[in-house]
């Protein structure tokens, strides 16, 4: 891959976390959904550190 393409997906990936966190964070009528969300993603992202070490 080249250079550039590495640059663009970091870049790609990065403001896909900040989107999703952004949305995450902010409260509404669903706040109880988005804390579920969060936890479980939490869960996720986690295990997936585990699985790796």
């Amino acid at each position: 891959m080249s250079a550039l393409t590495i640059v663009f997906t970091v870049l790609q990936v990065l403001s896909g976390l900040a989107v999703t966190v952004i949305v995450l964070l902010q409260s509404g009528k669903s706040a109880g959904l988005s804390g579920a969300i969060s936890g479980a993603l939490a869960f996720v992202v986690l295990t997936l550190i585990l699985n790796l070490i």
